[in-house]
């Protein structure tokens, strides 16, 4: 089941068609390292996924040539005073920009960027406040959160546990909450709403 309530975002249908083709082994990985033995922590826990993601997302650019012409994908790309005088380093989980060799200081070719965290992962809502910081430097048309292996229910939960405020997030932020329903089938439960519609 696809559930989108998000209008005017151009690419969203891609995304979820890049979500879509997926397997489910890439969103149900997400194994704490230990941490000298003692505790766990989570670490690059969503790279698997994310490179998994990537893949299918540069199939469907691939075949969508005149859509994505002077588009790039990239995964951890750094964004800083090179691109925006003043900014300090960003570093988004993945963004679809253009300008990639030369400074873009109008933001015209920013198309949007993404942050990605697993359900599992006990700091989902750092990625939350992260968008807001980035929203308010970067200028993209659109800030996506991909939260894999739970639904906009359990968005809501893991945000009403945390300590964020309104004023943390940016409340426009584009939620994709990607749910598991058969995990040997690939069949998912997809629902994009604005941050502002789950909290």
């Amino acid at each position: 089941m696809i559930k989108n309530e998000v209008k005017n975002c151009k690419y969203l249908d891609d995304i979820i068609q890049a979500l879509i083709n997926v397997k489910s082994e890439y969103i149900r990985y997400c194994r704490p390292v230990l941490n000298r033995g003692k505790k766990n922590y989570y670490k690059y826990v969503e790279r698997v996924f994310a490179y998994e993601f990537y893949h299918q997302y540069r199939l469907i650019m691939r075949r969508k040539k005149k859509k994505y012409e002077g588009l790039y994908l990239n995964g951890e790309q750094q964004k800083s005073s090179q691109v925006w005088k003043g900014l300090n380093r960003q570093t988004p989980d993945m963004v679809l920009h253009g300008k990639i060799d030369k400074p873009d200081y109008n933001g015209f070719t920013q198309k949007w960027l993404c942050e990605i965290k697993m359900c599992s992962n006990p700091n989902v809502t750092d990625d939350l406040k992260k968008i807001k910081n980035k929203s308010l430097r970067l200028k993209f048309d659109d800030y996506i959160f991909l939260f894999m292996g739970g639904n906009d229910a359990e968005l809501k939960r893991k945000y009403n546990e945390s300590e964020l405020s309104v004023d943390d997030i940016y409340k426009d932020t584009i939620c994709v909450c990607v749910e598991i329903v058969d995990e040997k089938n690939n069949d998912y439960n997809i629902i994009c709403k604005r941050l502002k519609d789950i909290i």
